[in-house]
């Protein structure tokens, strides 16, 4: 239909912007009445990071002040195991929500910008790293003789932030994809240093822990060829 004379020309329309959709754990956009579905992260990342927060970074955490007060910085009198209680109490609750935290954020990172279990676990790691040194310091605390220089303070960080930076990485691991070992092993690693310590004191050399190792499913084979044969079977 042609214009009439007199009218002024109409502004070409702009070509469609895709717009995003609201919604939980689905993320879509809409172009032209069609949507695309974009990859989600792995489920359950917070109640990983939590489980791997209970059963691997308190443990290390605790381990951090025993070795700290070994080296001066802390109560050397303590054992290690009311270390570990007085984390359990102090910095628990703590340990458990950062390390949810950081689960989810492995899980997203998974599948944001390059994606992958590489970056997943590079997230979590520096991202716990920052976390393990107040936490450290938070478990360090309850037990008094602190120091009162700044230098052994900055010792404390330094040695939470490698405390942290272990725990992330077994974070990224378990959140960030398919996991490489089950739960199961988690626990019996969790568990070794006990077993190893009760075997000490009865004389025997301690066993290494046992971590069930994963076969690679076989390929299925694929169509026959003209021949008749399968690829990948013997003649």
């Amino acid at each position: 239909m042609s214009e009439p004379e007199g009218a002024e020309p109409r502004p070409p329309i702009p070509p469609a912007v895709p717009s995003p959709v609201r919604g939980k754990r689905r993320k879509t956009t809409r172009s032209l009445g069609k949507e695309a579905l974009e990859a989600r992260p792995p489920r359950f990342g917070f109640w990983k990071g939590a489980a791997v927060g209970a059963v691997v970074v308190l443990p290390l955490v605790a381990a951090a002040v025993w070795l700290l007060a070994r080296v001066g910085i802390g109560d050397a009198s303590v054992p290690w195991i009311v270390d570990l209680r007085f984390a359990a109490i102090f910095a628990g609750a703590a340990t458990v929500l950062t390390a949810g935290g950081v689960g989810r954020l492995s899980a997203q990172a998974s599948v944001e910008g390059t994606g992958g279990m590489k970056r997943a676990v590079w997230i979590a790691g520096r991202t716990m790293a920052v976390a393990g040194a107040g936490l450290v310091i938070l478990a360090a605390i309850p037990h008094g003789h602190l120091p009162h220089h700044s230098r052994s303070w900055i010792w404390i960080a330094i040695v939470g932030a490698i405390v942290g930076a272990g725990g992330g990485v077994v974070i990224g691991l378990f959140c960030g994809g398919p996991a490489p070992v089950s739960f199961s092993d988690v626990v019996a690693v969790a568990r070794w240093p006990a077993d190893a310590l009760r075997a000490a004191t009865r004389g025997e050399l301690p066993k290494a822990p046992r971590i069930a190792r994963r076969t690679k499913p076989p390929e299925p084979a694929g169509p026959p060829d003209a021949t008749g044969s399968t690829p990948g079977s013997t003649p």
